[in-house]
């Protein structure tokens, strides 16, 4: 696992490089958060986060995370993604990581001014002091860096453990244009029992 994670932290870093100017995530988080459209999406039994994608820090940690992992929130932010990578059960992390991969190839596709207007969801299993548990999270992207590719994410996440039935790795890419129906760009399911090669993609929509 940890080379995983290795691999992980270079392939963030070398994807979301930070703007020049890194003083404006403050003010990035506090806008995206107080758009009605961004918290409309953090469900009453969801906890969330807000991640820097250049660094892999964490910029908040609802209080409430600890309900779902068993960690302080100060010890999230202060240990950053190297811990929640080491709590993700490895199989589950190669796939994310794999899925995360094909994410960014299809946002790199997308019109500039579509690139705030999309959702990345997956599922993972997580050791907690409860037993392995399986959560669904939402990334939301929230500023771009000066390459115009997000950095700043938001992360909704909800405990599933008791409404999912296999452990299957899903993920999808959703793209949601102001005034225009959703569409779902990237979809794609990893068997726990085979190599992650079963993956449907959509052709991705460059005008929409």
């Amino acid at each position: 696992i940890e080379q995983e994670i290795q691999r992980a932290m270079q392939f963030f870093k070398s994807n979301f490089a930070a703007p020049k100017l890194s003083t404006i995530v403050k003010r990035d988080v506090e806008i995206a958060l107080d758009n009605p459209a961004i918290r409309a999406q953090v469900f009453e039994d969801s906890v969330f986060v807000v991640i820097d994608h250049s660094n892999l820090q964490y910029v908040f940690v609802s209080p409430r995370y600890k309900d779902f992992i068993g960690i302080e929130a100060k010890e999230v932010m202060a240990k950053g993604f190297d811990l929640i990578a080491s709590l993700i059960v490895p199989e589950d992390f190669s796939r994310i990581m794999h899925a995360l991969e094909k994410m960014v190839q299809a946002v790199i596709q997308l019109p500039v001014e579509n690139r705030l207007h999309f959702y990345f969801s997956y599922n993972y299993r997580m050791s907690t002091p409860w037993g392995i548990r399986t959560f669904y999270q939402k990334v939301i992207p929230l500023a771009l860096n000066d390459k115009h590719f997000p950095y700043l994410a938001l992360c909704i996440v909800s405990d599933i453990t008791e409404l999912k039935t296999n452990l299957d790795v899903h993920y999808r890419l959703t793209l949601r244009p102001p005034g225009k129906p959703s569409v779902h760009l990237l979809e794609g399911s990893f068997s726990s029992k085979a190599p992650p090669l079963s993956v449907r993609e959509v052709e991705i929509v460059r005008n929409m």
